[in-house]
């Protein structure tokens, strides 16, 4: 679970300003022992609080947007009909396998961005 900037901000706080030891801090901010621990080490490394990634987490995705457009909507628009399950079958015999509910969220998003 991420610390929100706040709690981050607060722990540092009272890290510097109070005499307070790490397991008084968790228990006033409300997060674990090692929150405090690693929160207060960030900032002695690197001078702030917030975390070193930026939104990149997870596994890559199995199909690019270029994928997506093109076969995707390819096949959507040969056969209107054709559901999400069936185009996911198409697809793991082309040996990408991704799942329906991810099929029906590429064509939702490929929609949305005007494809």
């Amino acid at each position: 679970m991420d610390v929100t900037s706040r709690k981050r901000t607060k722990i540092v706080t009272l890290h510097g300003h109070t005499a307070k030891t790490y397991g008084e801090i968790a228990a006033v901010v409300g997060v674990s022992l090692a929150t405090v621990s690693r929160v207060i080490k960030l900032k002695q490394d690197t001078g702030s609080v917030s975390p070193k990634r930026k939104g990149q987490c997870g596994h890559t995705k199995k199909t690019t947007p270029r994928d997506d457009a093109e076969y995707l909507l390819r096949q959507r628009k040969n056969d209107t009909r054709k559901t999400s399950s069936k185009l996911n079958t198409d697809l793991k015999e082309k040996d990408i396998h991704i799942r329906s509910f991810t099929v029906r969220r590429r064509l939702t998003q490929l929609v949305e961005i005007g494809y």
